[in-house]
């Protein structure tokens, strides 16, 4: 993480940091805001039998001026038959308590039906029809960011914090967005999926995603913009990987695919002037056709994209933020998941 001149006084009264350096405010005075972690849904959940979780939708693109996830989102894994949801607010406000006043409209919005559009509020139970009678959660939810007022502002969101039971091999798909209104304040979507036996897919703009399987019958998709893409999966596996990339149309930035796993064969691709892919294979011998995990990574733009990441790194100058060339999909063994999402994404 780029190191940050901005003197950062956390109040325990207040739910955001609060920032006293003039540098922070913008041309109108206003200037980026963080909540602390709030657990938003904590239920029982089945795995097996009738009602049991087999598909899960976190976040999603704007829909009619609402419901868009502009934050991160981590999916982590426990030993409990439970899902916890978390929500982390933030905003661009004049001030702690206008901020705090933003964060009270942001909720989450748990409905079922999760690949298909929200309801329009008024059509809708609000805030929780993914929760059953006896306080289970239900297969086929899916958890967005909902602004009460009908229309969320264009520089307010929160980030998203779901955990599952680590025994959990149904399907996860993650949406994000990036905060991009203000020049001088690029909230990326970042996404981070610790170890995981589901089958996950996770579509991106400009953020970092990370992905690891964990064992057999794993898998994990991701599609971005310029985003930068990291998989990991264990050696001892057999895996099918695919990558796909773009070199920006003008050639001033250069994007590449990285597969760094052992023994890998590639089987098939195709190159040109700026595009590049290639699919094949690693691990251990078996039959042609069999594998243990499948990883997938496309990178749709390469670019240089600047990111500013947490309010303490806010600047009003634009020139200032951090940037980097994005646009790799990366793929290797063991490199992300002794790690954890805490760390990973804090060295953004």
């Amino acid at each position: 993480m780029r190191a940050s001149s901005t003197f950062v006084v956390c109040l325990s009264l207040l739910p955001a940091c609060v920032l006293d350096s003039t540098d922070t405010l913008d041309e109108r005075g206003l200037r980026p805001f963080r909540d602390q972690w709030r657990v938003e849904l904590d239920a029982t959940v089945a795995l097996d039998g009738p009602g049991a979780l087999d598909e899960l939708l976190i976040g999603g693109t704007t829909f009619e001026s609402n419901f868009s996830n502009r934050g991160d989102v981590i999916v982590q894994f426990h030993d409990e038959a439970r899902v916890i949801v978390e929500m982390r607010r933030f905003t661009h406000a004049l001030s702690s308590q206008s901020a705090a006043e933003e964060f009270e409209d942001l909720a989450l919005w748990a409905f079922l039906g999760g690949d298909v559009a929200p309801m329009r509020p008024e059509q809708m139970q609000f805030p929780r029809p993914c929760i059953g009678a006896a306080g289970n959660f239900l297969d086929g939810c899916g958890l967005r960011v909902y602004h009460r007022g009908n229309a969320q502002p264009l520089r307010a969101g929160a980030d998203v914090r779901v955990t599952l039971p680590a025994a959990y091999r149904g399907e996860i798909n993650v949406i994000t967005e990036d905060m991009i209104t203000d020049s001088n304040y690029l909230n990326r979507g970042n996404v981070c999926i610790e170890p995981t036996q589901a089958k996950v897919e996770v579509t991106a703009q400009r953020g970092v995603i990370f992905g690891s399987v964990s064992e057999q019958g794993g898998s994990i998709s991701a599609l971005g913009d310029a985003a930068e893409i990291w998989l990991d999966v264990p050696a001892a596996l057999r895996t099918q990987v695919s990558v796909s990339y773009e070199d920006d149309s003008d050639k001033t930035e250069r994007c590449y695919g990285d597969v760094e796993i052992a023994g890998f064969v590639a089987t098939g691709g195709s190159f040109g002037a700026t595009h590049g892919s290639f699919s094949g294979y690693a691990g251990p011998e078996a039959e042609p056709t069999v594998f243990d995990a499948t990883v997938s990574g496309i990178a749709k733009v390469c670019d240089v994209v600047a990111f500013t990441e947490s309010p303490d790194q806010f600047n009003r100058d634009a020139a200032a933020q951090a940037s980097e060339t994005r646009g790799v999909p990366h793929v290797c063994n063991d490199c992300l998941r002794d790690r954890g999402c805490d760390e990973l994404l804090a060295e953004i």
